[in-house]
């Protein structure tokens, strides 16, 4: 059976073979792995709305399987489908409610991905949080439409649900008023320190490409009575392999001296949320993670969320 391996390029990659590969390995067929999705649609992304001000956010579409960008001009049309609610809802055991009228617009319907990139200039979706129950949660399900260009349609990633969070819901410990007490690096302005805790596993803090050990601190505001800690590694991980491996969990009363709460030397390169329980309850106002080392033995890393419970 003739092997096949294919990197989704959101970051940097590398690509190695060994010495015993002398026979070259036929590109797969274009149809096959390349296809249309929105971008982020793997998982519900989860938005939480400040106040009564409207609120802007930015949706793409995007296509990956290759590094080869030039597969022509690509438009797709995309749609507000509040019909999809109910079917989403009782696939995830949850009771968003549809957004209503008027709380919501996209600037544009149409999405367009030039040759020579994958990926759509940003389109705004503004919505009116002024005319939702801040103390309820919707979802907003945007899917593509119609599709023009030579890439067929990703079917299971074509509808991204959104999810957003009234001002008056709070599930997450206070955690609207996080902040970062300190973190060690940023890699780019696009994946800071705050989206390792914005409720969104599809954003995610990346390290610099020296980052390595590296660390975040996060202040809660306030004394908070914890069991343990929630974390994700980062979802898009076709070819993203930099996953924190060695790996500790710290608490604090003061942001200054730091207790390790749990601590592994091969933390688990999974993907879905993982619970890291403590050995007692503890209540403290302050958290760090310290990353050691990746699994790819590269110097950097990443963090889609991390929490506590």
């Amino acid at each position: 059976m003739k092997n096949k391996t294919l990197f989704f390029l959101t970051g940097i990659l590398g690509i190695s073979c060994f010495d015993a590969c002398k026979q070259p390995v036929p590109e797969p067929e274009l149809e096959q792995f390349m296809s249309v999705a929105m971008a982020g649609a793997r998982n519900p992304a989860v938005k939480s709305l400040k106040g009564a001000a409207d609120t802007v956010f930015y949706v793409q579409i995007v296509y990956g399987g290759t590094t080869d960008y030039r597969q022509g001009n690509i438009t797709a049309r995309v749609n507000v489908d509040l019909s999809l609610t109910d079917a989403f809802n009782a696939g995830n055991g949850t009771a968003y409610r549809p957004m209503p009228d008027g709380a919501f617009s996209l600037e544009s319907e149409t999405f367009s991905i030039a040759d020579g990139s994958n990926v759509s200039p940003p389109v705004k979706l503004t919505v009116k949080a002024g005319l939702l129950d801040p103390d309820a949660e919707y979802v907003l399900p945007l899917t593509i439409v119609s599709l023009e260009g030579k890439l067929p349609l990703n079917e299971d990633l074509k509808t991204l649900y959104i999810v957003f969070r009234g001002a008056g819901v709070d599930i997450t410990f206070g955690k609207a008023s996080w902040e970062v007490k300190d973190v060690s690096s940023e890699w780019a302005p696009s994946v800071p320190a705050t989206h390792a805790f914005d409720d969104d596993i599809n954003t995610y803090w990346h390290t610099n490409l020296t980052g390595l050990p590296a660390h975040l601190a996060v202040d809660m505001k306030k004394p908070w009575r914890i069991q343990g800690f929630l974390f994700v590694n980062r979802q898009d991980h076709e070819g993203n392999t930099a996953n924190p491996k060695r790996i500790a969990f710290e608490v604090s009363d003061d942001g200054l001296n730091w207790t390790v709460a749990r601590e592994f030397g091969e933390f688990p390169q999974v993907y879905e949320e993982q619970r890291i329980p403590l050995d007692a309850v503890a209540v403290v106002q302050f958290f760090r993670v310290r990353i050691e080392s990746a699994w790819s033995g590269q110097s950097w890393t990443y963090i889609a969320e991390v929490g506590v419970y």
